[in-house]
C-alpha cells in the first residue's frame, strides 16, 4: 500500500478508528480533528499536500453533512456513522464512503474490514463502541473515555501507547486519575450552583439543568439529569467558550440536532456540544438556581 493520510475526531472513537487502521494499513500519516475545525483543518493540509500524491486519504468519525462538497473526490474514503450524515451518503458520487449508522465508527470499520485481532484487542473494540453508542453495557467504557481525555498533548498517540496491545485493565496512573477524578466530581456535585427551568423546545415544555464547568462534562450531566430528573443537561465552559447537551434515555429530542441549532454544533442524539453564543447566554438567563 502506498502513501496514506487519515483525519480522525479528537474523541475516543476516533482513536478507536486509528488503532483498527493501524492493523490494515500499517504506515500512514495522520491528523486529529473535530466536525467543527474539519474544514480549515483540510483546506490548510492542501495548501501543502495534494491528494492525487497519496494512494488514499481517509477521513474518519467526521459529521461531514455540510462538507460533502468538499471531500467527495477521488482518491478519499470516508468512514463515518453519525445519522446526520448517513442520511446523506446518495450525495457522493466520488468518494467511496462506508456511512452505516452504527455504534461508533471504530465498530463500522471492524465491520467493513475484519482485522486480525486477539481478544484483549477486540474487547478494546467493544469498549469503545460500548461507550460511544452510550449502550454502557461493561463497567469498563466509561472510565476508559475518562482516562483518554485525562491525557494532555497526543491523546491518540498516548492512548495508543498504553492500549495497542487492546485492553487488559488500566495501570497504575490510571487508576490513580480515576480516584481523583471521582473526588473532584463528587466535591463539584456537593458545591456547585445548578440552575433550572422549563424551555419550549420541539413543541414541548422540557425541564433543563444547568451548570458551568471546567471538566468531566458527560458524568456531571449524568449525574444531574438522574438527581434532578431533568429531561436536558446543559453544560457551560466558560473558559472554553464551549456548550455541551446530553439527554436522558426517554427524552425524544436529537441533541445533535438541538446543538446545531442553538450553537453551531452537532454529535450524537444523545449527546452533542457547540460554541457559546449569545442564545446559549439568553437561554441561561431564563433558569434559576436550585434552592
Amino acid at each position: 500500500m502506498g502513501k496514506i493520510h487519515i483525519f480522525t475526531d479528537a474523541d475516543l472513537d476516533g482513536a478507536g478508528c486509528i488503532f483498527l487502521l493501524k492493523k490494515i494499513y500499517k504506515n500512514f500519516t495522520y491528523q486529529v480533528t473535530t466536525e467543527k475545525k474539519f474544514r480549515e483543518d483540510f483546506l490548510n493540509w492542501q495548501l501543502k499536500n495534494k491528494i492525487s500524491d497519496f494512494d488514499k486519504v481517509i477521513i474518519c468519525d467526521l459529521n461531514l453533512k455540510d462538507n460533502i462538497d468538499m471531500v467527495d473526490r477521488t482518491g478519499i474514503e470516508i468512514y463515518d456513522h453519525h445519522s446526520e450524515h448517513v442520511e446523506k451518503r446518495d450525495q457522493y458520487n466520488k468518494a467511496i464512503t462506508y456511512l452505516e449508522e452504527d455504534g461508533s465508527c471504530t465498530m463500522t470499520i471492524y465491520k467493513e474490514h475484519e482485522p486480525e485481532l486477539t481478544n484483549y484487542q477486540k474487547l478494546l473494540v467493544k469498549l469503545i463502541n460500548d461507550y460511544d453508542s452510550y449502550t454502557l453495557e461493561y463497567p469498563y467504557s466509561k472510565p476508559l473515555d475518562k482516562v483518554f481525555w485525562s491525557y494532555t498533548g497526543n491523546r491518540v498517540e498516548k492512548f495508543l501507547n498504553d492500549f495497542g496491545e487492546g485492553f487488559k485493565g488500566f495501570n497504575q496512573y490510571h487508576k490513580n486519575m480515576l480516584s481523583s477524578l471521582e473526588r473532584k466530581t463528587k466535591e463539584f456535585i456537593e458545591n456547585e450552583t445548578f440552575y433550572t427551568g422549563k424551555l419550549k423546545v420541539s413543541g414541548e415544555d422540557r425541564f433543563i439543568i444547568s451548570c458551568f464547568i471546567q471538566f468531566n462534562p458527560n458524568e456531571i450531566s449524568e449525574i444531574l439529569l438522574k438527581k434532578y430528573k431533568c429531561d436536558i443537561a446543559l453544560l457551560i465552559n466558560l473558559k472554553g467558550k464551549s456548550v455541551y447537551f446530553r439527554k436522558r434515555k426517554d427524552c425524544d429530542i436529537s441533541m445533535a440536532k438541538l446543538a446545531e441549532k442553538l450553537c453551531d454544533g452537532g454529535g450524537h442524539d444523545d449527546a452533542a456540544g457547540g460554541s457559546l453564543n449569545d442564545t446559549i447566554i439568553n437561554i441561561t438567563k431564563l433558569l434559576k438556581p436550585v434552592e
